[in-house]
C-alpha cells in the first residue's frame, strides 16, 4: 500500500455537529430537530459525533506488538505499532468487513416459462404482443414463503407491507442500481414491462413479470436479464438531501419514517467497511464507534501519553482517548453504584472461561457451551483491550452528486461489534494476537443519524450475509520506531492454506488432536525475494536463497465463525466440504493489487491515485464488488472486475477447468502481469471471508481471529495449529490469574498484606 497523505482540515469540511436547533422544511412540514413533535426524525434522540468516541489501545505484552482502534480497522498504520513483530511493522491494515446482497438473481430459479397471453387474453397480442412479454416462476413463489393472508390484494403498488423472504421484483439492475417493478393485481392487469404479480389463479401459486419484448431478448433465466428479487432491507426511502448533520431521506407528506407514503429506491447490495477511505481524520467510514463508547466501553481519566508516554509508541504529549485495558483500571468506564452510593469502574468486556461439570445443561464434553461459566475478576491474557462499533454512519461512505442523489449506496444494517483483542507476553503464545469478536444484528433497537430506527423499528431478519477481513501487508512496512526506510510493498506474495483443501501442506487432512479435527485456515503474506531494503528475511520464492533471518511472514486465521445454514463445497469438486450447522470457517479467499483494489474506476499507480482521497470519483457499484469478492460471486462482472478479483489462469481466467469463484489460483498468480512486471511481487491485498449465513434479529453470531507470525511457513503452521488449540480450549490453562482480594492488617510499626 502506498503511503496515505492526509490533509487534517479536512475534517473541518466533512461533518459538523451542532447543539442548537436546527430546522428542515419538507419533512411532513416545517420540522424542528428534538422536538419529537410526530414519529419521524428525532424520534428517539440522536446519537453523539461518532468521532468523539474513538479511542486506541496498545498490545505489547508478546513479541506481536500492536495498536488497535474502534472503528473498524483492527489495526492501520496511521497509528504505530501496525502488526509490530519484533524489529518491524508489517499491516498497514486488518480490517472487519461485512457484506450483503440486495436481491437473488432471477436466474437463480431456473424454471422460468413464457406464457402464452394470447390464451389468457384474446385481444392481449393486439394490445401489447410486440412490446411485452409474460414470464412465471413456481419456484420463486416457493422460495418466497408468502403468507396470501397477510397480502393486501387491492393495493396495486409494491410498498413496505408485502410479506415474506423478498419484498419486490427489481429490473434493470445495473452499478448496483435497479427499477423497483410496480406490482400488479392479476396476471391480466398486465398493460407495460417492468411489472410483477402473485399469481394465485394458477394451480400451483407463481410469480409473475414483464419484461420488454424489443430486439434485445430477456430471459429471467439467465442472469444478464438483470432482474431479481429484492431484499427487504435494500429497499429504503431514497435521499432528500445531504445535511451536515445526518443525510435526510424522503419520508413522504406525513413525515414518518419507513410509512406508506415514503419514496423508495433499490439501494442494491452493502459492504460495511473502513480501510477504503484516505480521509483525515476518517470521518467517513461505515464502521464508527458505538455511541457514548467513551461512557460505557472505556474511561476518560487518562489518555494514551498517561500510560504509555514512555514507549516507542507514544509520548506525554499523546491526548489520543484510550480503550478500556484490563491491566489498566483507570481506563475502564464509570457507573454509579446505588448500594455502595458512589461511582465505581467496571470492566466492559467479558471474562475468563471455566470448565464445570456441574453446571446445568452440562454433559461433560468440553465442547459444550454449557460446560463453561465466565470468572469474573478473571482476564483472558496478559493485556485485554475491549471495544465496541457498528455501522449506523454507514451512508457516510457515499458520495452525493449535484442532484442530491447518491452516486454509491451504502447503507446501515444495524450490525453492532464487540470485541476484545489480547496480548500474551509468554513464549509460547507471543507471536499471536488473539481477537475474540461477536456481532449482533441490533436492527430494530439501533437509532440511526437522524434519531429513526430501521425498519420502523422492525429490524431485519438477515439471510446471505458474509464477515470476513480485508488484509493489507507491506513486508516491511516500517521499523520498531515507525521509521519507513525498510518499506517495500511492491514485491510481496500471497497464499492461503486450509488444511481441508491444502494438501501440499495437510497430505493428510486436517490434523487430529485428542480424537478431534483441528481445522487450520490461514491466509498468508510474505516478501517473494526475501529482501526489503535494509533487511533480509523469509523468502515465499521456493528458488530463493535464503537471506537471512530478520523477518518472517504473517497470517490471519479464522479461529470461530457463524454455523453454516447451507452446505458448502469449497473447492468446487461436487462434494460437501462443510455441512449444515459446522463452522464456516474461510470459505473464500481472493488477492488484488492494492492499486486496483474494489472501488478505484480505472487500474492506479504512481501516477495516477488515490479513489478514497477527498473529491476522486469512486466506483458507483463499489459497494456491490466489494460483496461479490466476499461472496465469491462473479455474476455479471466487468472485464477489468474479472481480471482484478478472480483469478485462475490468466489467459483462460473463468475458462480455466480449475477456475474456482471462492479461492484463487495461487500458483497461476505467477504468470500475472501484475507479478511478472519488476520488480516480481506485487503490493499484496487480501481478503479472507465466510459466508453465507442468517442472522435474524437480536442474534449474535462468533467471528473471532488471530494474526500469526512465524520465520517460515513451518513456524507459521505451529503457531497456527497452537492458536486454534488455545481458543478451542477458550483459553483456559493459558489465562491470567484471578485478581486477588487484597487485605491488610495494621500493627505496631508494621502493615501485613495478605491475599
Amino acid at each position: 500500500m502506498t503511503r496515505n497523505i492526509f490533509i487534517s482540515a479536512l475534517f473541518l469540511l466533512s461533518y459538523v455537529f451542532s447543539a442548537e436547533p436546527i430546522y428542515y422544511e419538507g419533512v411532513g412540514e416545517e420540522y424542528n430537530v428534538g422536538s419529537g413533535s410526530y414519529r419521524g426524525l428525532g424520534q428517539y434522540g440522536y446519537p453523539s459525533d461518532p468521532i468523539s468516541d474513538r479511542a486506541k489501545g496498545y498490545l505489547l505484552k508478546g513479541k506481536v506488538k500492536n495498536a488497535v482502534s474502534n472503528y473498524g480497522n483492527f489495526i492501520t498504520w496511521d497509528e504505530h505499532p501496525a502488526g509490530l513483530w519484533g524489529e518491524f511493522t508489517y499491516l498497514p491494515h486488518v480490517a472487519m468487513v461485512a457484506g450483503i446482497p440486495g436481491h437473488q438473481y432471477s436466474s437463480h430459479y431456473q424454471d422460468w416459462s413464457e406464457v402464452d397471453m394470447q390464451e389468457i387474453d384474446a385481444s392481449w397480442n393486439d394490445q401489447y404482443g410486440d412490446a411485452v412479454t409474460v414470464w412465471c416462476s413456481e419456484e420463486l413463489y416457493d422460495d418466497w414463503s408468502l403468507n396470501p393472508e397477510e397480502l393486501n390484494d387491492t393495493d396495486t403498488t409494491l410498498t413496505i407491507r408485502v410479506p415474506g423472504k423478498y419484498i419486490g421484483i427489481v429490473f434493470e439492475t445495473e452499478n448496483d442500481r435497479g427499477t423497483v417493478g410496480e406490482r400488479k393485481s392479476n396476471i391480466t392487469s398486465f398493460d407495460g414491462a417492468n411489472q410483477w404479480i402473485f399469481d394465485f389463479a394458477n394451480n400451483p401459486s407463481r410469480v409473475c413479470l414483464t419484461t420488454r419484448a424489443d430486439d434485445f431478448a430477456i430471459d429471467p433465466n439467465l442472469s444478464n436479464a438483470m432482474i431479481g428479487a429484492m431484499y427487504p432491507w435494500a429497499l429504503r426511502p431514497a435521499l432528500k438531501e445531504r445535511n451536515e448533520d445526518f443525510d435526510i431521506y424522503e419520508y413522504g407528506p406525513d413525515g414518518d419514517d419507513w410509512s406508506e407514503d415514503d419514496e423508495y429506491m433499490y439501494y442494491g447490495a452493502t459492504t460495511q467497511e473502513s480501510w477504503f477511505t484516505r480521509w483525515s481524520p476518517a470521518t467517513n467510514t461505515d464502521w464508527q464507534p458505538t455511541t457514548k463508547s467513551r461512557e460505557n466501553s472505556h474511561g476518560t481519566e487518562v489518555v494514551a501519553g498517561d500510560l504509555f508516554g514512555d514507549t516507542n509508541f507514544s509520548d506525554n504529549g499523546d491526548t489520543y482517548p484510550l480503550l478500556a485495558h484490563s491491566s489498566y483500571s483507570q481506563t475502564w468506564p464509570v457507573r454509579f453504584d446505588e448500594e455502595a452510593g458512589e461511582w465505581v469502574s467496571f470492566w466492559p468486556g467479558w471474562y475468563a472461561l471455566d470448565f464445570n461439570e456441574e453446571l446445568p445443561g452440562c454433559d461433560g464434553d468440553r465442547d459444550n457451551d454449557a460446560c463453561w461459566e465466565e470468572v469474573p475478576g478473571r482476564f483472558i491474557s496478559d493485556n485485554d483491550v475491549y471495544m465496541e462499533f457498528d455501522d449506523r454512519w454507514a451512508h457516510r461512505g457515499n458520495m452525493v452528486d449535484s442532484n442530491n442523489e447518491y452516486i454509491q449506496t451504502g447503507y446501515p444494517l444495524g450490525l453492532r461489534v464487540k470485541s476484545t483483542s489480547h496480548s500474551y507476553g509468554v513464549s509460547f503464545a507471543e507471536d499471536i494476537m488473539f481477537v475474540t469478536v461477536w456481532v449482533y444484528n441490533e436492527s430494530d433497537d439501533m437509532v440511526m443519524p437522524d434519531g429513526t430506527k430501521l425498519n420502523a423499528s422492525k429490524g431485519f431478519d438477515y439471510e446471505n450475509l458474509s464477515l470476513g477481513f480485508y488484509m493489507d501487508a507491506d513486508i516491511l512496512s516500517t521499523d520498531i520506531y515507525g521509521n519507513f526506510n525498510v518499506h517495500s510493498n511492491d514485491d510481496d506474495f500471497m497464499e492461503y492454506v486450509d488444511c481441508k483443501t491444502s494438501e501440499e501442506y495437510y497430505p493428510d487432512g486436517c490434523p487430529v488432536i485428542n480424537g478431534k479435527e483441528l481445522r487450520v485456515s490461514i491466509a498468508t503474506i510474505g516478501d517473494w525475494d526475501g529482501v526489503s531494503n535494509a533487511a533480509y528475511g523469509y523468502s515465499m520464492d521456493p528458488d530463493a536463497p535464503s537471506m537471512g533471518t530478520d523477518f518472517g511472514l504473517v497470517a490471519v486465521q479464522m479461529l470461530d465463525s457463524p454455523l453454516a445454514t447451507d452446505d458448502v463445497d469449497l473447492d468446487q469438486d461436487g462434494i460437501v466440504d462443510i455441512y449444515v450447522g459446522e463452522k464456516l470457517k474461510m470459505t473464500d479467499w481472493h488477492w488484488f493489487d492494492w492499486y486496483n483494489r474494489p472501488g478505484v474506476v480505472y487500474r492506479e499507480g504512481t501516477s495516477g491515485c488515490c479513489a478514497g482521497d477527498v473529491g476522486k470519483d469512486q466506483a458507483p457499484n463499489k459497494e456491490e464488488i466489494q460483496y461479490k469478492i466476499m461472496a465469491g460471486d462473479t455474476t455479471n462482472l466487468s472485464s477489468d472486475e474479472k481480471e482484478w478479483y478472480f483469478h485462475a489462469d490468466p489467459a483462460m481466467d473463468q475458462l480455466d477447468p480449475n477456475f474456482n469463484p471462492h479461492f484463487d489460483n495461487v500458483e497461476d498468480l505467477k504468470q500475472t502481469e501484475f507479478f511478472q512486471e519488476d520488480p516480481d511481487g506485487l503490493d499484496c491485498v487480501m481478503e479472507m471471508t465466510c459466508g453465507p449465513f442468517d442472522l435474524a434479529v437480536q442474534d449474535s453470531v462468533p467471528f473471532s481471529f488471530c494474526i500469526i507470525y512465524g520465520q517460515n511457513m513451518e513456524d507459521l503452521l505451529a503457531n497456527a495449529e497452537f492458536a486454534q488449540v488455545m481458543y478451542n480450549a477458550k483459553y483456559q490453562g493459558f489465562t491470567s490469574p484471578k485478581i486477588p482480594t487484597l487485605e491488610s492488617e495494621v500493627g505496631d510499626e508494621y502493615v501485613k498484606l495478605y491475599w
